[in-house]
């Protein structure tokens, strides 16, 4: 246990000197696990990836993690020294977190970096949230995560205690599970890990966190922290799938509902940040079924989402909390006609809009076509279900574009209590569609050596 908590406490007193280096002990960090997984000692037994899923992951953690801290200091919002130095400790706190969980082999050691992950994001929530609701937002974080993870504990150790092992590779022994507690092990793994994801019926504490959560708060926690629920849905698909059963269509019903009733209270909102959270919940239906559906067509394309999603929500939230940053609001009714005061600001927010609702050339649109043909290979009316799901996204995404810059000019976008300049919107666009834009490149560039 030493060999574990003195690396991270020492990861961690870097945040005090300076945030920048912090990172690239991290990374350090990750080439060390790379090496783990060729070595035999007591530390590779838990940590060292396994494969690219795990990569990727800790990737995009540190990747939005950067992002939100340049987000964060770049818009004027620390008020002195000691509380930017505190700040940069709980946000790499956070991202250690995540790097752990995301890396361990062992699902009781995932278990519990993924819950450790939840007292960071409490405290930026009640630390430097915006208004007095975010203790009541903390409240609600905690009770539904409380609620599904005291019985997923007790199903890993079910787990352990009828396979032997609560390795991850060799959770494909399902055949271990059956009866009664085969059917209430699924029940509490779907329950732990979807309101962690979090889908419709499970979603009440995600909207009260996004709205009371700084800007920062806000990317890491739709960007990163919510993909903890999918990357369980990935590491238990297999048991999952075959104890679902003939199950896995009425739940991909139920999900998709879901997914329809979050993009319609998305389209009620008055709120620009809570309508991301709704788009995010919405987002998560069309996901969900293909995680769990065990074939490979299901796994890559709703992973591929999970990735996808990860960049644009985080991009659109920094977009809005620029916006707060400007203006002092969120509320569609105060905020009008934002094209006519930044219009360069305007269409590479509706980029990101555009990512979020699946266009060429974002990767998310290769991902929907091969979930969509996955659940045409089930049941087209699976199919005719997603494709009205996939409307909904889009429609709640020309909402909010049409509700904050057109219409006349605003007049209350100069009462903002910072001052952010062109390139704060450009560098944050750009940092965050610069994987697409990578991947593009390397298709351009196979295309020409073909």
């Amino acid at each position: 246990m030493m060999k574990v908590l003195l690396p991270i406490c020492f990861v961690v007193s870097f945040g005090l000197v300076d945030f920048w280096w912090t990172m690239w002990v991290l990374c350090s960090l990750l080439v060390f696990m790379d090496m783990c997984q060729f070595s035999g000692g007591v530390f590779s037994m838990f940590f060292g990836y396994s494969d690219s899923i795990s990569v990727l992951l800790v990737v995009l953690s540190l990747w939005v993690g950067l992002a939100g801290y340049f987000g964060w200091s770049g818009s004027g919002w620390f008020n002195t020294v000691s509380t930017s130095k505190l700040y940069s400790i709980v946000l790499v706190s956070l991202i250690l977190c995540l790097f752990f969980s995301f890396f361990s082999l062992n699902s009781l050691v995932f278990y519990l970096f993924f819950e450790l992950s939840l007292i960071p994001i409490l405290l930026i929530i009640m630390g430097w949230g915006y208004q007095p609701e975010r203790l009541q937002a903390g409240l609600y974080m905690m009770l539904y995560t409380l609620f599904g993870s005291i019985p997923l504990l007790f199903g890993l150790i079910y787990m352990y205690t009828t396979v032997g092992t609560s390795s991850f590779s060799l959770l494909s022994l399902s055949g271990l599970y059956s009866g009664f507690w085969g059917g209430f092990f699924v029940l509490i793994l779907l329950l732990g890990f979807l309101i962690k994801t979090p889908v419709y019926y499970f979603h009440l504490w995600l909207p009260k966190a996004h709205v009371e959560a700084p800007m920062t708060g806000s990317m890491v926690l739709a960007g990163v922290l919510l993909k903890l629920g999918s990357y369980g849905l990935i590491r238990f698909s297999c048991v999952l799938q075959s104890l679902l059963g003939g199950f896995w269509f009425l739940l991909v019903w139920f999900v998709f509902l879901g997914g329809l009733f979050g993009g319609l209270v998305a389209v009620f909102q008055s709120d620009s940040k809570s309508l991301v959270a709704y788009s995010s919940v919405s987002h998560m239906g069309l996901l969900t079924g293909g995680l769990l559906s065990g074939t490979v067509l299901g796994l890559f394309s709703g992973f591929l989402i999970v990735l996808c999603h990860g960049l644009i929500s985080s991009l659109l939230f920094y977009f809005v909390g620029l916006i707060y940053a400007v203006s002092s609001s969120r509320v569609f009714a105060s905020l009008f006609g934002l094209m006519f005061v930044f219009p360069f600001f305007g269409y590479m927010f509706f980029t990101a809009l555009a990512g979020n609702f699946s266009v060429p050339p974002f990767l998310s649109l290769l991902a929907e076509l091969g979930l969509l043909a996955l659940y045409q290979s089930f049941s087209f009316s699976l199919a005719i279900a997603f494709g009205i799901l996939s409307y909904f996204c889009a429609i709640f995404c020309f909402y909010l574009f049409v509700s904050l810059f057109l219409g006349g000019s605003s007049i209350t976008t100069a009462g903002g209590t910072s001052v952010v300049s062109v390139g704060h919107y450009f560098c944050g666009w750009a940092v965050h569609l610069f994987p697409f834009f990578l991947y593009l490149f390397s298709i351009r560039s196979t295309m020409l050596c073909v």
